[in-house]
């Protein structure tokens, strides 16, 4: 289990909550680093210093986007198409990254609005967003269908993973799979996207 904190500016912030949260998983009892963070970022100073953040402490389990708190402390309008928090968006995918941990994306407010929430979950997956926060039950079930390997996407890795280890036994570091090429980062992407059904599949099954 984890909190998720809100306003989080850089590491000093984690510091303080893990001063925090040290004694207190003492005196329940529980092992240490047992309570996860997941720190919003959604403010200028966190945005450029959000890998810091991601990396601060072996509690942090994720990094969270707050589009509408970031704009307001940019003192800026969000607008439909949300061209204004691009940067600060492809900005926390790459640092999450490139910490090993998951970005989430910001919850889209228009809940009665599934073809919008669709088409924005669509972009965030795209961006490297990994889930995204719903504000409304009626959002779970589009967020899970886009955020989680389609039936074709998983035959498609299958096929890419066969073909790619069918071309290794010939010898061979690179071979072509419906017109396209086929290669070691095709091959992790697609080993990536299998595991990730599976473990989809495995906590289905729990």
């Amino acid at each position: 289990f984890g909190v998720s904190v809100g306003k989080i500016q850089g590491t000093q912030d984690i510091d303080t909550l893990c001063d925090i949260l040290d004694p207190l998983e003492k005196k329940a009892g529980l092992e240490n680093g047992s309570v996860r963070l997941l720190p919003w970022i959604e403010t200028a100073r966190a945005v450029v210093n959000v890998y810091a953040i991601c990396t601060a402490s072996p509690r942090i389990v994720g990094a969270a986007f707050g589009a509408e708190d970031f704009t307001n402390d940019m003192g800026i309008e969000r607008s439909d198409d949300d061209a204004e928090v691009g940067h600060a968006r492809n900005t926390v995918c790459i640092a999450a990254r490139a910490a090993r941990v998951p970005a989430l994306e910001t919850p889209y407010f228009k809940f009665r609005d599934p073809d919008g929430l669709r088409q924005n979950a669509r972009t965030a997956k795209r961006r490297g967003f990994k889930g995204q926060f719903a504000i409304h039950p009626a959002q779970v079930d589009i967020l899970n269908e886009v955020f989680s390997p389609t039936l074709a996407e998983i035959d498609y890795a299958r096929r890419v993973v066969a073909a790619f280890e069918e071309a290794e036994r010939q010898g061979r570091g690179s071979t072509s799979l419906d017109g396209k090429v086929i290669d070691v980062p095709v091959v992790k992407r697609a080993r990536a996207l299998l595991q990730t059904a599976a473990e989809i599949e495995n906590r289905s099954e729990g």
